[in-house]
């Protein structure tokens, strides 16, 4: 293979600070038997070649030949210039590397345990499975050396643990495990890469990981993502959960293998059908029981001064199609990752475990027994099998001396030769092959008992420390706790003690007393320190007889205490890049969140021992620092501090304000991502602003999972922090089509009153779609399952979001005792309040926002449940008894809904758009509505077209203006009457359907009967009218306010001027 001479890299010239982009796929290239061979091969090279940013290192497995591999060089070596073909076994390894950068070294090295070669139909054995590894220099460092591991693990053809093979896939887990190992301890990043053929966590992956000092990237990303295929009892399906969907088993739990996406895991049918250019469609929601990840990418940061790596990103790539064949492009999905170099200050490093429990090493050594065990006996029929052979073979040349015929004869010659040559090879397999994998099983046996011997040393050693240090930690701790008290104490009393700048000083009788009890407490504070020092000076001469290491650790932090408790917080170092208050669930899953993203993030809680126990659970071995004070919380971040509140809305917002403020420098950012009223955000923005404090109010939604990977975030207030805070807020915020679902707002209260919006929305779709399930279950009599696959038709469509999602899992959802979970929760509503907020606000601006209304009104309607149970039985109406065509009515159900839909987000942004001119805020739409597409309650397919609107028509007054919802609303309005019109006749309430439609008809109408209204309103109580612009004359002119006397017998004086 000839490389461009444009495309060779010079090792001088390489980044300093390049960023690893990684790619592992098993190509699934046998020769002879993968279809479409050639074909699939060529295509995963140009789309390698056209993935943008390019990878720069690729590892691939089942790329058997030669013409294939250079097929696959030829189409990438513009962007992979090296590369690397390894050669193993009889057919081949088919392994390869690719690489940006030179190849320096390379060997491939083949696992002792790989199969068996009587299990040729298989052909693990024959190929001579290994380890294809490369290192690989990046910069000129002396430690910019990756080194790359690639393999293929020996396929299982059982499940756990009744695998044959799993003996020798642990084995071969333990072989690239030293391997990975040996790198890491030489300094060099590491990266191993491959189709492992193993779940999440299995005996194998555990393995890797401890042994081999590495982790696996996707649980770095993603912990929570599943350990397996559903239908083997993974994903959530102990716990009775949906089967997840498509989308999600690929964006969340990693599956590379079995997914429905995937042509080759098809049906025969399905196949044949797709060969025959009949395609079958796979929808993004459609349950996914099969799909489980064996593609891994292992990484395990090397020596580096100026900084370490960390894993940015991970996904699952390389699931389209071939352009023409319309097959996928391998049976497997490629693996693909993204790892930074970073400063250290960034990134907090897990410390390798070096050693697996007991058990697991008891749990591997009782496996291998077993095994060999199963070997023994299988030569011992082996030989006996070939003795047999032997035997026989001589009988049947004897039996043709005395054969009388010709054809017995040759019949003998047969038996005799067949049964000799496979005799021959049942004693090749028996007497050298079983034999050869004995002594390999002794060598693997060894050293799992040599590394369980140093693991138990280990173990040892620690709980002799720990109980040599115990006491040291219990009179350390009680030490501290009462220093810290005073010292607490001596804070509090010297915040009014001493006069800051921008405080009147107290009048002088009042400055003594208050210095006097400063005095005092330092005083005490003394004193406790010395009662602290005698304590700790006892417990040291008690702690000597025990422990040497013990003393020296009592003497550091005897002196450590005395510091830190007698010292001013002035020293504590600014490390966090961002800070939260607040550690319920939104709180700690934000913070996990901006800890993925790099960010190093400084945690308090007023309750300060939930701060501890997230320290040691969820946030253990993250980019997370914990903070005992406020000041403390403070301090440890760095300048302008930005510092977000997530609690409670109203007062407590205000109180941690003033807490933090005496602490606050000029300059500095506090963000409430609460759900506060906007103008609690409008007052504290004007308030901050004055003491130089820059306040933002944010909206956040999405709930625990949107915190946790990705939430749309509203923020507003002054505009002067949004460049301090925008790569933060972007940064952990949800990803629509590449664009962050978070934008800045506008000034003052802005981002909480679109928050507000937003949230009435979701109340309007909550309602609309319980309206559709209450026509479903009583006007159709639809099962949970039938109403459950009609939302998963739906959610295939236009009305595919969120809450239609979730609201086909809880149709699907049984309880215990196979019966709907559903039908037995109470039927009354609770709230919050952000929906009433927003029908308070529409009435105070006089905009028709109808459907939230009603929707927050039919909330409170159901909470009047002992009300509505005893008016059940005396007020009668009708009740359904439908005969009809279910699908036509269901279709128009589907269409009132969509309509419905339509209805609540124009008049939402009809009040966002009275809010902009009320309050002078420049809201954009477009970006409001591409902030609600991803990560929040309300995100929907539908909401791409409202961005689209908006965006091609900056000043569109109205949504229902916009061609497309014009012509979507005028195609649903059938369908709409329909259901509207069922609904009254059947007796089932429908006041969010019936709303919409009456909104849509009245602001339709040209002349509405709100001429009657002004007539009554002045003849009761002279309150004017303006006349039409046609009939304007002397009498009743254009423009003016008029006063008629409708009896004759009251006055010309008007009440009032004519609003409206």
């Amino acid at each position: 293979m000839t490389v461009p001479s444009d495309a060779v890299s010079n090792v001088s010239a390489a980044p300093q600070d390049p960023t690893l982009r990684v790619l592992s796929l098993n190509c699934w290239g046998l020769k002879y038997i993968s279809a479409h061979r050639a074909a699939r091969l060529s295509e995963i090279g140009r789309q390698i070649a056209c993935l943008d940013p390019p990878p720069n290192i690729v590892g691939l497995q089942e790329c058997w030949t030669q013409a294939d591999y250079l097929a696959i060089r030829d189409l990438t070596s513009h962007i992979l210039p090296y590369g690397k073909f390894y050669h193993s076994g009889i057919f081949g390894g088919g392994l390869v590397i690719l690489s940006k950068w030179e190849i320096e070294e390379s060997s491939m090295y083949r696992y002792p345990l790989n199969g068996r070669p009587a299990a040729f139909y298989r052909g693990d054995w024959y190929v001579g499975k290994g380890v294809a590894c490369a290192r690989i220099r990046f910069g000129r460092g002396k430690k910019d050396v990756v080194e790359v591991f690639c393999t293929h693990l020996h396929a299982p053809y059982e499940k756990e643990p009744y695998d044959d093979y799993l003996c020798h896939r642990t084995a071969q887990a333990w072989e690239i495990a030293k391997k990975m190992r040996h790198a890491r301890e030489r300094g060099h990043v590491v990266i191993g890469l491959g189709d492992f053929n193993m779940l999440p966590l299995s005996l194998a992956h555990r393995l890797v990981e401890t042994h081999g000092a590495v982790k696996d990237v996707w649980r770095l990303r993603k912990p929570n993502s599943a350990l397996g295929a559903w239908e083997d009892g993974h994903a959530g399906a102990e716990e009775g959960a949906a089967c997840p969907h498509v989308e999600h088993c690929i964006s969340e739990h990693g599956a590379t293998c079995d997914s429905q996406l995937n042509t080759w895991r098809w049906s025969k049918t399905m196949r044949k059908d797709l060969g025959k250019g009949r395609d079958t469609v796979i929808a993004p929601h459609t349950a996914d029981p099969r799909a489980k990840r064996l593609d891994y990418v292992f990484f395990s940061p090397g020596e580096d001064r100026a900084g370490t790596w960390q894993v940015s990103d991970v996904r699952v790539g390389m699931t389209g199609r071939h352009p023409e064949l319309r097959c996928s492009l391998s049976d497997h999905f490629s693996v693909e990752t993204v790892i930074e170099r970073v400063s250290k200050s960034d990134q907090v490093e897990d410390e390798p475990t070096e050693y697996l429990p007991l058990s697991t090493y008891d749990e591997i050594l009782a496996m291998t027994r077993k095994y060999t065990l199963r070997e023994r006996t299988q030569r011992t029929l082996r030989l006996g099998h070939f003795g047999f052979q032997i035997a026989m073979s001589v009988g049947c040349l004897i039996g043709v001396w005395w054969s009388p015929r010709n054809y017995v004869a040759f019949i003998l010659m047969l038996l005799s030769s067949v049964g000799l040559s496979v005799g021959v090879l049942e004693g090749l397999m028996g007497g050298l092959f079983v034999g050869s994998e004995e002594r390999a099983l002794r060598e693997f046996e060894w050293e799992i008992e040599n590394a369980r011997q140093l693991a138990s040393k280990a173990i040892e050693e620690r709980e002799k420390a720990g109980q040599a240090n115990i006491l040291i930690d219990d009179v350390a701790r009680s030490t501290a706790q009462r220093v810290t008290r005073v010292h607490r104490s001596v804070s509090i009393i010297s915040q009014h003690a001493f006069i800051r700048p921008h405080q009147k000083a107290p009048p002088e009788k009042k400055f003594r007393s208050m210095k006097r009890s400063s005095t005092l407490a330092t005083t005490k504070l003394c004193t406790a320190t010395s009662v602290a020092r005698d304590k700790l000076d006892d417990s040291t001469n008690f702690a000597t007889s025990k422990s040497n290491t013990a003393q020296r650790r009592l003497t550091g932090l005897k002196d450590q205490l005395v510091k830190e408790n007698t010292a001013d917080m002035g020293d504590v170092e600014a490390v966090g890049d961002f800070g939260l208050i607040g550690l319920a669930v939104m709180g700690q899953n934000l913070i996990l969140n901006a800890a993925d993203h790099g960010f190093t993030v400084v945690a308090f809680n007023r309750t300060v021992a939930k701060v501890d126990r997230f320290l040691e659970n969820e946030a253990k071995g993250k980019s997370i620092v914990g903070a005992h004070s406020i000041e403390e919380f403070v301090k440890k971040l760095k300048t302008p501090r930005r510092m977000m509140l997530l609690v409670m809305a109203g007062k407590p917002v205000d109180d941690f304000i003033e807490t933090l403020l005496p602490f606050c420098e000029k300059g500095d950012i506090i963000i409430d991502g609460g759900n506060s009223h906007y103008p609690d955000t409008n007052r504290r923005t004007k308030y901050l602003k004055e003491k130089g404090i820059r306040f933002v109010g944010s909206g956040v939604s999405g709930g625990e999972e949107g915190a946790r990977y990705g939430p749309s975030i509203m923020p507003g207030g002054n505009e002067e922090a949004w460049p301090y805070i925008k790569d933060v807020l972007q940064g952990i915020s949800a990803k629509s089509d590449g664009e962050a679902c978070c934008q800045w707002v506008g000034d003052d209260g802005a981002g909480h009153y679109v928050k507000m919006v937003h949230n009435g929305i979701e109340y309007g779709d909550m309602q609309l779609i319980s309206e559709a399930y209450d026509i479903m279950k009583r006007g159709l009599g639809m099962s949970g399952k039938e109403m459950g696959d009609t939302f998963a038709e739906w959610n295939k469509g236009v009305l595919d979001s969120f809450l239609i999602e979730i609201t086909r899992d809880i149709m699907y959802f049984n309880d215990d005792d196979g019966e709907p979970l559903l039908e037995k929760i109470m039927d009354a509503a609770g709230q919050k309040g952000t929906g009433k907020w927003t029908a308070i606000n529409a009435l105070d601006m006089g905009m028709p926002v109808t459907l939230i209304g009603e929707a927050v009104f039919a909330r409170c309607l159901s909470s009047l449940k002992a009300e509505r149970v005893r008016a059940s039985k005396k007020l009668e109406g009708p009740k359904p008894n439908f005969t009809g065509n279910k699908k036509e009515v269901l279709d128009n159900l589907r269409d009132a809904l969509y309509a419905s839909k339509i209805i609540s987000y124009a008049q939402g942004f009809m009040l966002m758009q009275a809010a902009a001119k009320e309050y002078s805020w420049k809201l954009q739409k477009p970006e409001i509505a591409l902030m609600w597409r991803g990560g929040c309650i309300i995100r929907s397919v539908f909401l791409k077209d409202i961005t689209k609107a908006f965006r091609s028509n900056p000043d569109l007054e109205n949504l229902l203006f916009d061609d497309f919802f014009n012509k979507a609303i005028h195609e649903a309005q059938a369908g709409w009457r329909d259901i509207v019109s069922k609904g009254a006749l059947w007796g089932i309430p429908t006041p969010a359907f019936s709303t919409a439609l009456s909104f849509f008809d009245g602001y339709r109408t040209e002349d509405l009967p709100a001429n009657l209204l002004q007539a009554q309103r002045d003849y009761f109580g002279a309150h004017t009218f303006r006349i039409k612009p046609k009939y304007a004359n002397e009498k009743y002119p254009e423009g003016k306010d008029i006063h008629v006397n409708w009896t004759g017998r009251g006055g010309n004086v008007s009440a009032s001027t004519y609003t409206a």
